[in-house]
């Protein structure tokens, strides 16, 4: 069996896989740790752990510790590398190139056998294009649809959002709050399509995948929705074409 942990900026993913990859359960958590014990009563037999993280390099030796303790097993942490699996990535320092978005390409191109366009919607939405080669092109990083509200309220001193608004709508707001939320959205939703449009009309079409924590609900307003596939965990499938030396 093999542990898989995303770390996010906010939150953290996991799921245990058995030996053939199918998926026993998953899960997630807010940081608190309390959920490996539980884990370990349920799946004593974890041979192997591998994570991906973005924040703190503290989280990860937190993490390490508690796996090493229960299971008595090392941890395999996720680090960009420049070529992997077929993937050449467009940074002259890959480091500087966050391990989310390295892992959600190899998983596409993996996936897809071919060209992909990745979009990862969460804290931040962050988008790469990977040529049929293999030859990442480079992406784009923008605020995700929470981090804009809270960038507009910090900006404004006259703009209060006061009551809970439901996203997916991109009509024209008739209150502050509707206002905020709809004009948010529907200024994610055209960056997105508008990056689809552009690398539709090239000759090396990608497939187009859609990850993170706010997918559902641009998926849900975007013109250009049917182009994609939605895969929530493409980060921790990553894990298991960059660990290519996994013991079972």
């Amino acid at each position: 069996m093999i542990l898989e942990i995303d770390v996010g900026n906010t939150r953290l993913k996991w799921r245990v896989l058995a030996a053939d990859f199918v998926c026993l359960e998953r899960g997630g958590s807010t940081g608190e740790l309390a959920f490996l014990a539980e884990l370990y009563n349920r799946f004593p037999a974890v041979k192997r752990a591998r994570i991906a993280c973005v924040a703190r390099d503290s989280v990860v030796d937190e993490l390490g510790e508690a796996i090493s303790v229960l299971w008595g097993i090392p941890v395999w942490v996720a680090a960009t590398k420049r070529t992997h699996a077929g993937l050449q990535v467009a940074y002259k320092d890959p480091s500087r190139l966050g391990v989310d978005r390295w892992l959600a390409m190899l998983a596409a191109y993996k996936k897809a056998i071919g060209a992909v366009c990745v979009v990862d919607c969460g804290s931040a939405i962050t988008v790469d294009w990977v040529d049929s080669a293999g030859m990442h092109q480079g992406g784009y990083i923008v605020p995700g649809i929470e981090m804009q509200k809270k960038m507009l309220l910090k900006a404004t001193g006259q703009i209060r959002l006061e009551q809970p608004v439901k996203d997916r709508d991109l009509s024209w707001g008739c209150s502050t709050e509707e206002a905020v939320n709809f004009g948010v959205l529907r200024q994610v939703a055209s960056f997105i399509d508008g990056i689809v449009t552009e690398l539709s009309d090239t000759g090396d079409a990608p497939t187009f995948f859609i990850a993170g924590g706010d997918a559902e609900v641009l998926l849900s307003v975007m013109t250009t929705s049917k182009k994609f596939k939605c895969c929530p965990e493409l980060v921790m499938d990553g894990l298991e074409v960059a660990d290519d030396l996994s013991v079972l």
